[in-house]
């Protein structure tokens, strides 16, 4: 929301959403395989 009124193009905050939740997907499979909460 912020980066679009900086001009940043839809599809480059798509993309950037998308790699946010990658990450984030990533480490609650770490958390879990680690026993974390």
């Amino acid at each position: 929301d912020r980066l679009v009124s900086q001009g940043l193009p839809e599809e480059m905050m798509e993309r950037a959403k998308a790699r946010v939740r990658d990450i984030n997907l990533a480490y609650d499979r770490l958390k879990q395989a680690r026993g974390f909460k």
